[in-house]
């Protein structure tokens, strides 16, 4: 075997369990490749060596306050205190109103990052960030006494989109376990009550807080609230159970992140009601989840879900075309988790594992990040294969991870 950045070849002999192991130790961050011979049987294996979790999410909340966060000269500025997207080519955050570079949506995984990230360190920069964004929040993006969630600063109503109210909700609640405060579970209750009254147990939204707020409202003796939220939840399940294969279109037709929901869901509220028929329609979702992964020797490819065209939505260069890795691609990361803890099979937790790790080269050693790898060589006859200059929404990838040890 050949380590194609030194050109330095090794033999490798068989263990006791009659297989070949090769161990080396990362001494620095970057990619390595190895060019692997058996017999007239040839192939590469692509490495990324990256920092330690926690220095990654420290060096990208780092980044995010100090780079893309807005801070208005004028006060009465829409936009002040909102993390906005951050062109890392160019070195400039941009911002437009229209929908995939907006100031809400998907971006809101910043804030649930920080939240996240800041439930076990204590920093005061990080912080303080955190608490202008969510004034920002509340002040543009929803109304914490009805429990609307808006698509757009302004609290805009041109357009009603459901994924949006399920993060938020999720935000709330990362605040809720990092400050304490009743009023966080609160507006996280209003927000999802409110998701279901408009729709949204006939929707496959991404991230809803299954286990957390049920948790949380028994905990704190708001049982009137917890099983208001339950029987919607319950109403979810079963609509998803009863639509079975047959999956609804949403934004697209079909993707990975419209069956990853489904099971997720479906694993989260068998945990709170323990209700034998969810975990069956779980793992039968679960099992048609992991079609879209492959396992090729490489950091792209290996346990990432095939997705199409994120980089076209999100990116700078809008352009078509495979997209390995998006951060998306780590909700298989959390089936897989939560199938191995429901089941008790090991085997998924490494699954679950290479799923959160496989969506890591988004992100740089200095904290910054990329929306997607566009990953082939061309796209419509232009040369494509490069990570998109746009620091956008990729960060629920690295809060993926980041949850998942805190569990």
């Amino acid at each position: 075997m050949t380590d194609l950045t030194t050109k330095e070849e090794k033999q490798i002999e068989k263990d006791q369990n009659n297989t070949y192991i090769l161990k080396e130790y990362a001494d620095q961050v970057g990619e390595k490749k190895y060019l692997i011979k058996a017999g007239e049987v040839e192939t590469i294996c692509n490495i990324l060596v990256m920092p330690k979790l926690l220095e990654l999410v420290q060096k990208r909340c780092r980044f995010i306050a100090r780079n893309q966060q807005y801070h208005a000269k004028d006060k009465k500025e829409p936009l002040d205190g909102a993390y906005l997207i951050y062109d890392t080519e160019e070195k400039h955050l941009y911002y437009q109103p229209q929908n995939d570079y907006n100031a809400a949506r998907e971006r809101i995984g910043m804030g649930i990052l920080f939240a996240e990230y800041l439930k076990s360190v204590s920093d005061t920069e990080l912080y303080d960030s955190l608490m202008k964004y969510k004034t920002y929040i509340e002040r543009e993006i929803i109304n914490p006494e009805t429990g609307e969630v808006f698509n757009e600063v302004g609290r805009d109503t041109l357009v009603l989109r459901l994924y949006n109210y399920p993060w938020i909700a999720l935000f709330y609640i990362k605040l809720y376990e990092l400050t304490k405060e009743i009023r966080n579970l609160t507006v996280a209750t209003r927000i999802l009550r409110t998701y279901y009254q408009k729709g949204g147990a006939k929707f496959y939204a991404i991230g809803i807080p299954v286990v957390e707020i049920i948790t949380y409202l028994s905990n704190e003796g708001k049982s009137k609230e917890k099983e208001e939220i339950l029987s919607y939840l319950k109403e979810h399940a079963e609509f998803i159970i009863k639509t079975g294969t047959n999956y609804p279109c949403h934004e697209v037709y079909y993707e990975q992140s419209i069956v990853a929901p489904a099971a997720e869901f479906l694993f989260d509220i068998y945990k709170v009601t323990k209700e034998e028929q969810y975990l069956i329609e779980a793992k039968r979702q679960s099992e048609i989840l992991e079609l879209f992964n492959g396992l090729q020797p490489d950091y792209h490819l290996y346990e990432v879900s095939i997705r199409h065209w994120d980089g076209f939505w999100f990116g700078k260069y809008q352009m078509y075309g495979d997209t390995f890795p998006h951060y998306w691609s780590a909700l298989t990361g959390n089936v897989y988790r939560k199938r191995a803890e429901e089941m008790k099979d090991t085997f998924y937790l490494k699954k679950a594992e290479a799923s959160y790790r496989g969506v890591l080269s988004l992100f740089r050693e200095d904290g910054s990040a990329s929306c997607a790898m566009v990953y082939p060589i061309t796209v419509n006859g232009k040369r494509t294969h490069f990570y998109d200059p746009y620091a956008n929404d990729q960060d629920w990838g690295l809060y993926f991870m980041l949850n998942s040890i805190h569990k």
